[in-house]
């Protein structure tokens, strides 16, 4: 058994077989389940397993996990080498392209139900090979790549990255609404999301948080661009359009006066 001692031991992919648990397990069964799959073992294994001491100890190992803070995760990360490829990740959501904004839209949309499945679509249409440009994933085949890539980062990449914005939230006014829609939802019992996370103790926060930041995020991107950058675009087109009409009389009438 391999027990993992710090975040560069345990990978996205395993955080999103631990939120697919099914949500019919008991308490013990399920937390059974978390270990097998953060130690990378069959639950069967596991469950069956003779050396009770090793299990016991196991279990106890992994509580630095479970009771993991918003100040344990100290270092932000916008970059990170994979297969010796250099990858960048943005910082400001106004880095996004359209096309980025589109498809994060999408798949925020597609997979609410895994938060870290959400993460991995995130952070991989916010990632690019370095000194590359257009190394964006535009297509299925690049993105389903990235994807690969990113499921198989470890957690102080991870978690280095999405603790920037989670840093940033107090800063974003645009989230506030959003921020008591939810949780007011929460506290009626609406649980947004896979309601498993309610067994993941110290880890609940964090999920509850990403997912509130990146949504909050994306309508304020739509915001933006539905009320500001639109209008502005066709005011510019207005005036652009009133300049060119009036060069026009402007030309017409110098003729008709040299004629």
């Amino acid at each position: 058994m391999k027990i993992p001692k710090e975040l560069k031991d345990i990978k996205l992919k395993q955080l999103e077989s631990i939120a697919n648990i099914d949500e019919n397990s008991t308490t013990q069964e399920r937390r059974l389940k978390e270990i097998a799959i953060l130690c990378n073992m069959d639950y069967d294994e596991l469950y069956y397993s003779k050396d009770i001491k090793t299990v016991t100890n196991a279990m106890n190992d992994l509580k630095w996990f479970y009771q993991l803070t918003t100040d344990d995760i100290n270092q932000d990360v916008f970059e990170f080498t994979h297969d010796n490829v250099n990858y960048k990740l943005i910082k400001e959501m106004n880095e996004l392209t359209f096309g980025q904004w589109v498809d994060l839209d999408y798949y925020i949309t597609e997979n609410q139900n895994n938060y870290w499945t959400m993460t991995k679509y995130i952070m991989a249409l916010c990632s690019s090979i370095n000194a590359v440009d257009h190394s964006y994933p535009s297509t299925s085949n690049e993105l389903s790549e990235r994807v690969s890539v990113i499921e198989n980062l470890s957690l102080d990449i991870v978690y280095g990255y999405t603790s920037h914005f989670l840093k940033k939230k107090d800063r974003l006014k645009e989230l506030s609404q959003v921020y008591s829609i939810l949780s007011s939802r929460n506290q009626n019992g609406q649980v947004i999301g896979n309601p498993t996370i309610k067994n993941m103790d110290g880890q609940a926060w964090y999920m509850t948080l990403l997912m509130q930041m990146f949504l909050g995020l994306m309508m304020s991107i739509g915001w933006t661009y539905i009320h500001v950058y639109l209008p502005c675009l066709l005011k510019m087109k207005e005036v652009s359009l009133k300049v060119k009409s009036k060069l026009r009389l402007n030309i017409n009438t110098n003729l008709n006066k040299t004629l």
